[in-house]
């Protein structure tokens, strides 16, 4: 019988994602995320090395997943020597990048490489359990400016003064102008489409009420997601859809100071999934939301002239 020679593999690496945003770990990923499983020592002059995945690591992974671009397959071989078309055993490779299904579904899935040398063989595999869960996280963003968007998770400040925004002081003509509320709804746990409701209310002097359109500047409820554009008008309540490209939705709302009176937006995520696989925010179910506050302080009220 012949030796077989042994093939280390002392880790499996991480290919960091080609956005800004996070896509799991390679051990837990994503669905529809994309990782690099590369062998980083062991016998790897003059091999050849045949990679795919199996749902069952009995017989050297016999049971291969399903492969290629469809809603039911598992996984596909990405990067600039492949595309959707290349065969489940990818050979000669010491590493690959795998793009997981974006309905893959909790695994565990198995990674196996066959090394080959001589005409002997050997395996090994490494376990994959993907996240099958969903989570939109809301944030209060208030005052930051757009280009941080994408980053940043808290207000530039909490409880300020209001905004003096468009204050008319004439003395028959007063307006006391307007604060503007900036909130983002980020999708973690998932690169698929998403939906999520949504409710702004309005806190005044402590009590809550659902916010009214005399509260609202006309056509200043403003949505935009990292990539679509979804609306602007007075939609203080509604729902929006994301496609695979909305890693985050910002929510903007102007809204009128109030002389003599401390005034908050509450905002409110009332549910939230993934519509591919409908895997539902845990935090939004039934009666739960997801939601943030910011606080402005009450805004002093001076009286007319005497005339």
């Amino acid at each position: 019988m012949k030796n077989l020679f042994t093939l280390l593999i002392i880790a499996v690496g991480l290919f960091a994602s080609t956005t800004t945003f996070a896509q799991g770990t390679k051990d837990a990923p994503w669905p529809g995320s994309t990782h690099t499983y590369s062998l980083v020592d062991g016998d790897t002059e003059s091999a050849d090395f045949t990679w795919w995945v199996a749902t069952d690591p009995a017989n050297n992974g016999a049971t291969k997943a399903d492969y290629g671009t469809g809603a039911t397959d598992i996984y596909r071989v990405v990067g600039a020597a492949y595309d959707s078309g290349h065969p489940t055993d990818v050979a000669d490779l010491k590493g690959v990048n795998i793009k997981w299904g974006n309905n893959i579904g909790a695994g565990p899935y198995y990674i196996f490489v066959r090394s080959g040398k001589d005409g002997c063989y050997n395996y090994r595999f490494y376990t994959v359990n993907p996240v099958n869960e969903f989570d939109a996280i809301v944030y209060d963003i208030t005052k930051q400016v757009p280009s941080d968007y994408a980053t940043v998770t808290t207000p530039l400040e909490n409880n300020e003064c209001p905004d003096l925004t468009e204050l008319i002081s004439e003395t028959n003509t007063y307006n006391a102008g307007k604060t503007t509320f900036t909130f983002k709804v980020l999708r973690t746990k998932s690169l698929n489409a998403w939906t999520f409701d949504y409710a702004i209310k309005i806190i005044e002097d402590g009590t809550t009420n659902d916010i009214t359109a005399a509260a609202v500047k006309p056509g200043k409820v403003t949505i935009t997601g990292s990539y679509t554009a979804v609306s602007t008008g007075n939609n203080v309540t509604g729902t929006v859809n994301g496609v695979i490209g909305d890693d985050y939705f910002i929510v903007s709302v102007d809204v009128n100071n109030q002389e003599g009176k401390a005034i908050d937006i509450l905002f409110e995520v009332t549910s939230a999934s993934d519509a591919t696989t409908s895997n539902e925010d845990p935090d939004t179910i039934g009666a739960n939301s997801e939601s943030v506050k910011h606080d402005l302080k009450k805004m002093p009220k001076i009286g007319a002239f005497e005339l």
